[in-house]
C-alpha cells in the first residue's frame, strides 16, 4: 500500500481576490486624490489671471467686455534673445551679403570677358559635301 506524503510547503492555495467593497473603496480614494489635484490646478490658474477668464466668459456670452479695474492680466513676455545670438545672426547676414556681392562681381567679370573676346570669324567658308 502506498501512502501519500504531504510536502513541507503550503501546497496549492486558492486565489484570494479582493472583495467588491475593497475594490470600490480603492477606486474612490484614487478618484478623490485625482479630483483634488485637478481642482488645485484649476484654482491656481484662476488666481493667476482672473481677468482673462472673466473676459473669455463674457466674450463667449456676447456681453460687452468692460475693462477690469483691479488687476491687469499678466501678458506672457516674449522670449528674450540673447545678445550673442543676435550678434551671430547679424554676422551671418553680413557674410551672406558679402558672398552674394562677390558672386555678382564674378558673374559680371565673366560676362565682360565673354563679350570682349568674341570667337574669331571663320576666314574661309567650309565646303559642303553630299554623298548621294
Amino acid at each position: 500500500m502506498v501512502v501519500a506524503r504531504k510536502a513541507n510547503g503550503k501546497g496549492k492555495q486558492p486565489k484570494n481576490f479582493l472583495d467588491l467593497n475593497a475594490a470600490r473603496g480603492l477606486a474612490e480614494s484614487i478618484a478623490e486624490s485625482l479630483e483634488k489635484k485637478t481642482q488645485k490646478k484649476v484654482d491656481k490658474r484662476a488666481q493667476v489671471c482672473p481677468v482673462v477668464r472673466i473676459r473669455a466668459i463674457r466674450a463667449t456670452l456676447d456681453i460687452d467686455v468692460v475693462q477690469a479695474t483691479h488687476a491687469q492680466p499678466h501678458s506672457p513676455a516674449p522670449p528674450r534673445k540673447s545678445e550673442s545670438r543676435i550678434k551671430l545672426k547679424e554676422t551671418k547676414a553680413l557674410l551672406a551679403a558679402k558672398q552674394s556681392e562677390s558672386k555678382k562681381a564674378r558673374k559680371k567679370r565673366r560676362k565682360e570677358l565673354s563679350s570682349s573676346d568674341p570667337a574669331p570669324a571663320p576666314t574661309k567658308t567650309k565646303k559642303r559635301v553630299s554623298f548621294a
